[in-house]
């Protein structure tokens, strides 16, 4: 009898720890390592339409890049037919496109100002659009939809929203899609990526992330652009 009882035991106990397994233990991870491994799948679903509209006047964007340990800092901006970029922080090189002059301008990290009609086309994408990137990368959300072709199947990507520089983002995670692993923050106002994870198998590789975001963007800071042009040197 007592032995009998042990059996019986045994199996309840077999049947509440699978139970326990399957409520509480289960992978209700991404499985890409999404986050560091902090962040669980979440079960929301996606009732937006996501439209990729990106505003082409009057922001001004900065973003950061980390990759293997290093960070770098970059600048965006446009106003008017002004486009301004920057990129290596600590060297402070800046590119300024005065696309209503047909001119281009060169910061060194002086802080002298060299004017190159040689440049007069750089900064354009590869539309030919000279609006500049509002997004943190290049390879934004749009992009891999275009690429892939799942703007049907966003809902299945959706994560839920999470806040990157003050906007409440879509997050949409490709959980291996065509064999990639990617993570994107995408601003629902137009659809513009705002953060990014990139992956390395299923280890984050690189994370592209938005720190400052103005889209009301009207007179230029950050030494942007030439305050007299007078003092630019030509070659």
């Amino acid at each position: 009898m007592k032995k009998f009882l042990a059996i019986v035991l045994i199996l309840v106990l077999t049947i509440f720890l699978l139970a326990a397994c399957k409520t509480d233990g289960g992978d209700t991870s991404s499985g890409n390592g999404n986050d560091n491994g902090n962040s669980s799948q979440s079960d929301a679903k996606f009732s937006g339409e996501y439209n990729y509209n990106p505003p082409t006047d009057n922001y001004f964007v900065k973003y950061t890049l980390v990759e293997d340990g290093r960070t770098e800092t970059f600048y965006t901006a446009r106003i008017g037919k002004g486009y301004s970029c920057t990129w290596d922080g600590a060297n402070n090189y800046v590119s300024h496109f005065d696309y209503e002059n047909n001119k281009t301008y060169m910061r060194d990290s002086d802080g002298t100002w060299y004017g190159d009609s040689d440049y007069s086309e750089y900064g354009l994408d590869d539309y030919g659009d000279n609006i500049g990137p509002l997004s943190a990368m290049d390879d934004n959300l749009m992009y891999y939809i275009r690429m892939f072709g799942f703007e049907d199947r966003l809902d299945e990507y959706y994560v839920g929203t999470e806040k990157v520089a003050g906007i409440n983002c879509w997050v949409f995670d490709s959980k291996g899609i065509n064999a990639l692993y990617m993570k994107f923050w995408v601003d629902p106002s137009n659809g513009c990526t705002l953060k990014y994870l990139g992956y390395e198998g299923s280890e984050i590789g690189y994370v592209y992330e938005v720190t400052e975001y103005n889209l009301n963007y009207k007179q230029w800071t950050e030494n942007l652009k030439p305050d007299n042009y007078d003092t630019v040197v030509w070659p």
